[in-house]
């Protein structure tokens, strides 16, 4: 079981679109896959499905913290082809209690009923303790940016946090490498930005399969379904496939 987080402190970038839309081209290629919203905004959870959710993650967290004995309840999305634990905005009330337990979702991860090939986590566009916790439970870290150098600049900051977190909770964790998100291959900063990233990160590893700035994304989340295979969305669909394959394969 590999379970990655996806993160980085910037907002903007399409992380949720990007976690999703890469849970789903994941599970195309015939792996299982659970995908948890562990931020208080439940996008991920929206993107899904608009109707009121149960069973949420905040759920598992309080009744974790008060040592209670449960049974993860898993949702799963037929549309996207995988399983989900989706969010509410009851994390915030549950960000604070975390301040001193940095295990608790590893720990509701070791008593999930089943086993899967990858858990992907999304997560807040800002360091918590919900995130300390994404990144204490994972083997992996995915970092989304732009190519822009405000994003860019926040790489440095994910690096810094995964290296404490590895010293002191997680020896384990590992940046699995950057994903360029959002790109626009016409413009020339764009290019630019892409070689920048690889100069100033040289020792992370970038994905080779860049993700094109589409409408198409947009669309298809805003309908609650996965990219349509069609001549329209050929591109940034291809583009996630080619990911997942890269993922699968370092990972």
């Amino acid at each position: 079981m590999n379970v990655i987080s996806i993160f980085i402190p910037k907002g903007g970038v399409g992380k949720t679109t990007l976690t999703l839309m890469l849970a789903t081209a994941i599970a195309e290629l015939g792996k299982s896959v659970l995908m948890i919203d562990n931020e208080p905004q439940a996008d991920a959870s929206l993107c899904i499905s608009d109707a009121a959710q149960n069973d949420t993650i905040d759920m598992y967290y309080t009744r974790e913290l008060k040592r209670e004995s449960y049974q993860a309840v898993i949702q799963h999305s037929d549309e996207f082809g995988i399983d989900y634990i989706p969010a509410s905005a009851g994390l915030v009330n549950v960000e604070q209690d975390l301040k001193h337990n940095n295990g608790v979702l590893r720990d509701i991860l070791g008593k999930l009923p089943y086993r899967y090939d990858y858990i992907i986590i999304d997560n807040s566009p800002f360091v918590s303790n919900l995130v300390i916790n994404s990144l204490v439970a994972s083997d992996y870290v995915i970092i989304p940016t732009q190519p822009s150098y405000m994003s860019a600049c926040k790489i440095r900051n994910v690096l810094g946090l995964v290296d404490r977190i590895r010293q002191k909770l997680n020896p384990q964790l590992q940046v699995l490498g950057v994903v360029i998100n959002m790109m626009e291959w016409r413009t020339i900063f764009g290019r630019s930005m892409v070689s920048s990233i690889k100069k100033s990160y040289h020792d992370v590893y970038v994905f080779k399969s860049m993700i094109p700035n589409s409408i198409r994304v947009a669309e298809a989340t805003y309908l609650h379904r996965k990219l349509p295979k069609n001549k329209r969305t050929v591109k940034i669909s291809n583009a996630f496939t080619l990911l997942a394959k890269e993922v699968l394969k370092l990972g």
